[in-house]
């Protein structure tokens, strides 16, 4: 059976180093990794320059993100990389199909071989930080008319499974196994959710860390190596050791 490729989306220098470990925690498992990039590459000592098994391509063949950059609503501009990178993906999946993940959804093991992949973290609503579906479908049509410039497009993709009578693929907890809601209690146990014990997960397939939660938290290998018990922990020192940051500064 092929290995699933996993396409993110990127644009800006804020590339963190949670950033790097979800892209080399796709890897891990065994998917092929494309990383479609808008501008020029983030200036940061983080970025996956240094992956030969990455394949970096150009985030405007699929859409024209500055001309959609402009229209973001004003007041909205901090929260920009995420209403345009809902815009790339829906566009990016009614083209071509496949899987698209967040820079935050960090793999635990290889992803199902199934036809769509629809998640959530709630049962009102369909997330859209990990979707896998076939290309050319009304229902990313539907999202890709219907987009946003203002925050909401977790609604739009909402409104697209029920009117084409979609629904979840899997159980919440398979590729959301700590909520959003569940977030802020894990902040306090442990500064942030993804310093999470093995034990306190059930058998998912990816780890959603909240990236938008995580900034501000100064996460690096040396933090992680405070919590040895965590999944994060054993994720850094096992996922793709040869292009840890830290043997890359050595």
């Amino acid at each position: 059976m092929s290995r699933h490729t996993v396409n993110f989306f990127w644009m800006g220098d804020d590339f963190q180093f949670l950033n790097r470990l979800t892209i080399l925690s796709h890897l891990n498992v065994g998917h092929k990794v494309a990383v479609w990039l808008h501008g020029n590459p983030p200036n940061s000592k983080y970025w996956i320059s240094d992956i030969p098994e990455i394949i970096v391509r150009d985030a405007n063949k699929i859409i024209n993100v500055n001309r959609f950059l402009g229209k973001i609503a004003r007041g909205l501009k901090k929260k920009r990389y995420r209403v345009v990178s809902a815009l790339w993906r829906f566009t990016f999946l009614f083209k071509f199909g496949g899987l698209y993940c967040d820079t935050d959804a960090i793999a635990i093991k290889e992803f199902p071989h199934q036809e769509w992949i629809i998640a959530s973290d709630r049962e009102d609503y369909f997330s859209i930080g990990v979707i896998k579906c076939p290309a050319r479908h009304a229902a990313l049509n539907y999202c890709m008319r219907n987009w946003s410039a203002k925050w909401g497009n977790v609604w739009v993709f909402t409104d697209a499974m029920r009117i084409y009578n979609l629904g979840l693929t899997n159980p919440i907890e398979a590729f959301y196994p700590i909520t959003c809601l569940q977030h802020n209690v894990y902040n306090n146990r442990y500064k942030t959710s993804i310093m999470l014990r093995a034990g306190e997960i059930p058998d998912s397939y990816s780890i959603h860390y909240y990236g938008n939660r995580t900034q501000g938290l100064n996460i690096d290998q040396e933090m992680i190596d405070k919590y040895p018990e965590s999944v994060i922990y054993k994720l850094s020192k096992h996922t793709f050791k040869e292009y840890s940051y830290t043997n890359k500064e050595s």
